[in-house]
């Protein structure tokens, strides 16, 4: 009391798991729990949901009392090229990497394909990018007897391979699954 409740990805609430057709999850019942707490402590606390949009908008549908007490929702557009570059740029700082700038440029080019798939994840999808492109590096510094810390543009054209993305514009935008 007296705080904020956060609950990320909270649309997983009202996602039921089965376990030999039986519902496994307690969603339902925390979420009539949560409303009860709200009418009953209403201005001792703030509840903010989060999650992706679509999803949101379900979960919030799902319940009239949940809908009837959400009093505003915000939408926060995904970040742009430019801040995207930054945060690669201050991640690979942290870890005492530099990137080419060309490597930087199809790092970049990696995250709007990721953009226009489901679910993007911004900062999140630049994270595991970056965790990749920095093992093809190592890999790759490590064939070469070298101590270098830079990122090439090699390495993110490795991971562009590994996961089979056609950057081209005419490409079919999908992820090949299998070998």
């Amino acid at each position: 009391m007296g705080g904020v409740l956060f609950i990320d990805e909270a649309y997983a609430l009202t996602e039921a798991g089965t376990n030999d057709g039986k519902s496994t999850t307690y969603g339902d019942e925390a979420i009539a729990v949560l409303l009860k707490e709200m009418e009953n402590r209403r201005g001792q606390f703030c509840v903010i949901l989060a999650g992706y949009t679509d999803d949101m908008k379900a979960m919030i549908g799902s319940n009239p009392g949940l809908a009837s007490r959400v009093q505003f929702t915000l939408d926060f557009p995904d970040f742009t090229r430019e801040e995207l570059s930054e945060i690669a740029l201050r991640m690979l700082e942290k870890k005492k990497y530099t990137i080419a700038d060309n490597a930087l440029s199809l790092l970049l080019d990696v995250c709007e394909y990721y953009r226009r798939q489901p679910d993007f994840a911004n900062a999140r999808t630049v994270r595991n990018l970056l965790d990749q492109v920095i093992m093809n590096q190592n890999l790759r510094a490590d064939e070469e007897g070298s101590d270098s810390r830079e990122i090439l543009i090699s390495d993110v054209e490795d991971y562009i391979a590994d996961e089979g993305i056609n950057l081209t514009k005419n490409g079919n935008n999908q992820r090949k699954i299998g070998f």
